[in-house]
């Protein structure tokens, strides 16, 4: 039978590979291995003409922006919040205290995930209706969206391992 913490760890190698091979495709795709630095440069205008042209694709992809940035300081508050509390402050609050911040953190994360994701996906159709997407790099799109999966699995199982404490060792 598997226990939280297999799962726990068994996420956490998932992320870690997935991690070292997203960073690696994109190091190679900065680096210029699988296009040349001219064919994303001729990329990258391509999109600023089409965000000139059309706002609407323009101020959807700056909400992608800023909804992943939001969606980036969730997961740090939630990985981080809950083990500060227990860390720094061992004996203040209640269980009651810890689990409605470990709630509102789910809540949050779960909402800015949600936007972030449903964003980018919007974003992507347009990109791809008017044939801005890179066709080189097929899986790239597949091996990010594994990433942020990965991510949020790990960020809910670290909510859980809080919750866990707050019932028990308060």
């Amino acid at each position: 039978m598997l226990t939280f913490f297999h799962i726990f760890y068994g996420s956490a190698l998932v992320l870690l590979v997935v991690a070292f091979v997203y960073l690696g495709v994109t190091y190679r795709i900065s680096r210029g291995k699988f296009m040349s630095v001219q064919d994303q440069a001729q990329h990258v205008i391509r999109i600023d003409q089409f965000h000139q042209t059309h706002p609407a694709a323009m101020r959807l992809h700056d909400r992608v922006q800023r909804w992943q940035l939001i969606s980036l300081i969730a997961t740090a508050a939630a990985l981080a919040l809950p083990f500060i509390w227990i860390i720094f402050f061992p004996n203040f609050g209640s269980p009651t205290g810890m689990l409605s911040l470990v709630g509102v953190l789910a809540l949050a994360l779960t909402i800015a995930e949600w936007y972030s994701l449903t964003s980018m996906h919007r974003l992507r159709q347009i990109y791809r209706q008017h044939q801005l997407i890179i066709k080189l790099l097929p899986h790239l799109h597949l091996l990010s969206l594994i990433y942020k999966w990965t991510v949020i699995i790990i960020t809910y199982e670290a909510l859980g391992l809080a919750t866990c404490y707050a019932l028990f060792y308060f």
